[in-house]
């Protein structure tokens, strides 16, 4: 792998997902490898919904692995069924998507953040009042 630059390219997977990824892999006999290495898989659903006498068909994005913590996935090429390259403002859709989503994690980890810093601030809470009871 000579060529560092990342792509981005849509996968259609053989059970039916259609992927869109970012990846340095060259895919001009991909077949030939065992896995290809991608990152930011997002997901591409189609969602129709009748208008009068019209269907309309709009996409949604959405991570593939929600949950996952690493960067980088190897995805085994005998699950891919096609690679495709994108449109331009296809390509354009999908690095907004993952900025938002890059930025919108920042502000939750700093707003979790700031959250537990200002809860070991004070403890006990600065509004409440302290009562002592004298005993005699």
């Amino acid at each position: 792998m000579t060529d560092t630059k990342t792509e981005v390219k849509f996968f259609k997977m053989i059970n039916g997902e259609n992927l869109v990824v970012s990846t340095i892999d060259n895919f001009e006999d991909y077949k030939s490898k065992k896995y290809v290495q991608i990152s930011d898989p997002i997901e591409i659903k189609t969602v129709k919904a009748h208008n009068g006498h019209y269907v309309v068909e709009t996409y949604t994005m959405q991570p593939w692995i929600k949950m996952a913590k690493t960067d980088k996935i190897n995805i085994p090429t005998e699950s891919i069924m096609a690679v495709v390259d994108l449109h331009d403002d296809a390509i354009m859709q999908y690095k907004e998507y993952i900025k938002d989503a890059i930025i919108s994690e920042a502000v939750e980890e700093l707003e979790e953040e700031q959250n537990l810093l200002e809860s070991e601030d004070d403890p006990y809470g600065e509004d409440r009042k302290i009562t002592r009871k004298i005993i005699h």
